[in-house]
């Protein structure tokens, strides 16, 4: 990972995709989620990433990352994300965090 951002270090959740309010499905448009809890504490973060690039119908850097993955759930992982401003039609803006790649730190632990 070359990108600039910050790290989600943690125990890897899962990729869900992304609702709108109403349920239905951005398309699209994932969520990966990561525990950053320590010890007993589940502190859950996420960050959003499409799966193709809408420019080029490429897979985005996340998607080829998370197709080489293979630490599974609860693996301990670093994903690197970057934040992005986003606005909405009546000018409410708020802050994003785009999953831009994601690695094994260590196996997921044994049960």
């Amino acid at each position: 990972m070359r990108e600039r951002g910050v790290f989600l270090v943690g125990a890897f959740v899962g990729v869900d995709p992304v609702l709108r309010k109403n349920g239905d499905k951005v398309p699209g448009l994932f969520r990966v989620q990561v525990d950053c809890g320590v010890g007993e504490q589940t502190f859950l973060r996420d960050a959003s990433f499409f799966r193709t690039d809408n420019q080029t119908g490429e897979p985005t850097a996340m998607a080829a990352s998370l197709a080489e993955y293979d630490g599974g759930e609860g693996a301990e992982v670093r994903v690197l994300v970057t934040p992005t401003a986003s606005v909405d039609h009546n000018g409410k803006a708020w802050a994003n965090l785009q999953a831009l790649g994601i690695e094994t730190i260590s196996g997921a632990p044994s049960k």
